[in-house]
């Protein structure tokens, strides 16, 4: 069953009310710990305590440190890279964390007019910023998060003082972040989201509205550290279930194009795939004084929609496009590996076990087998279908 996280922001989003309420679903320290002394940051004590927000039972996160890896510390990325890839973290976690120091780094770095390689952090720079961003990534691997959605960032007004000075609410690389991204502004004197979590928010959440149907397992509450005049300075995070399908919605993007050719619109599909659309598309179609064309077609996550969009406009010849949201349903799907007579095949299974599952060899797998033996390509579709139904699976592959 996949695994879902749908955030509840209330009251806005911090790193360390992330983190906390990650704990609350079950998140260990431990494994944070020693990634951070391995980063060679020095002595780092994690904590976690029980508090009330409101009457609302929650935990908040905290961290003590030497001053000398305090506040006071400015990080280039670069360092902060080099020092996570001492931290012997998995190829998804180190994934994650790079993606979301990369998105702080593009954010300062466009605030400050510098490359992000020559990004310095002031206050992400700091131990706690830094055990926040890693932290979160390795709790979304222990919890076995699949996918991530979250109701719609908030933002306050008034200043926040920095390393700068004082600095306009909503903070100027909170705002970069969230570029793209649905948000809403509240007559409150505070900082409601934060740096940490704005990137968070912009690389690892998929979609922003209400949560999908799904069986819920747990509730976790992590607080902030500010007392507001309106509302429990609380964040919840819902850790569900979705038993048979993924319901989702996703955004649809069109253009009509009538004068590219072949060649540069096979490259425009490649391009479009490698930055994360999740599916793209050409139909044939006739415009005004019979000019033969195409509809180009994509779908994408919401994170991933305005990059899409500025690719698709850079790329195409269009003067512009249409957009739409969708609702998609995902059966659900796993890969086993197949033992035919002609070598091993990988197989996506879509849906439950029975006549109506989906059974979808895959195709460079039976490219390559058929080259190899000579053999037209659909025998050795027809082979692993056969060889499926007999149940001849890798060793420690589970059946249908």
């Amino acid at each position: 069953m996949a695994r879902h996280l749908h955030l509840d922001m209330p009251s806005g989003a911090g790193g360390d009310m992330l983190l906390a309420a990650f704990c609350d679903l079950g998140f260990s320290l431990e494994p944070l710990r020693d990634a951070l002394a391995a980063m060679g940051l020095g002595e780092v004590d994690l904590s976690t305590e029980t508090v009330e927000a409101e009457a609302i039972r929650a935990l908040r996160f905290r961290v003590k440190t030497g001053r000398e890896n305090g506040h006071g510390q400015h990080r280039a990325w670069r360092d902060i890279r080099a020092g996570l890839a001492r931290a012997d973290l998995t190829p998804a976690v180190l994934a994650r964390v790079e993606a979301m120091f990369t998105k702080l780094a593009e954010a300062e770095g466009s605030v400050h007019g510098v490359p992000p390689e020559q990004v310095y952090f002031h206050e992400v720079g700091a131990v706690d910023s830094i055990a926040d961003l890693l932290g979160l990534s390795m709790a979304l691997e222990e919890l076995r998060v699949e996918s991530v959605s979250a109701t719609t960032p908030l933002l306050g007004q008034g200043l926040v003082q920095s390393q700068h000075g004082p600095l306009p609410l909503p903070a100027p690389a909170t705002l970069a972040c969230l570029v793209g991204l649905p948000v809403k502004r509240l007559a409150l004197e505070a900082e409601l989201t934060t740096p940490t979590a704005a990137c968070f928010l912009a690389t690892q959440v998929q979609t922003f509205g209400p949560p999908p149907v799904m069986r819920l397992v747990a509730v976790g509450y992590g607080a902030g550290s500010r007392r507001l005049p309106d509302r429990p300075n609380v964040l919840r995070a819902w850790l569900g279930e979705n038993e048979q399908s993924d319901d989702e919605q996703v955004w649809q993007v069109e253009v009509n194009i009538d004068d590219m050719t072949g060649e540069q619109l096979a490259y425009l599909m490649e391009r479009l795939l490698d930055a994360r659309a999740l599916d793209v598309w050409f139909v044939p179609l006739t415009m005004k004084k019979s000019r033969p064309a195409v509809s180009l077609g994509l779908l994408c996550a919401e994170s991933d929609r305005a990059a899409l969009e500025d690719l698709l406009l850079e790329e195409s010849s269009s003067f512009g496009l249409r957009r739409w949201r969708v609702e998609r349903r995902k059966l659900s799907r796993r890969i086993v590996r197949v033992v035919t007579d002609y070598g091993m095949v990988r197989v996506k299974l879509g849906g439950e076990a029975g006549p109506a599952q989906t059974v979808a060899p895959e195709f460079e797998d039976c490219k390559r087998l058929a080259l190899a033996a000579g053999l037209p390509i659909k025998e050795v579709f027809a082979a692993t279908h056969q060889a499926f139904r007999q149940g001849r699976l890798e060793p420690g592959e589970e059946g249908s």
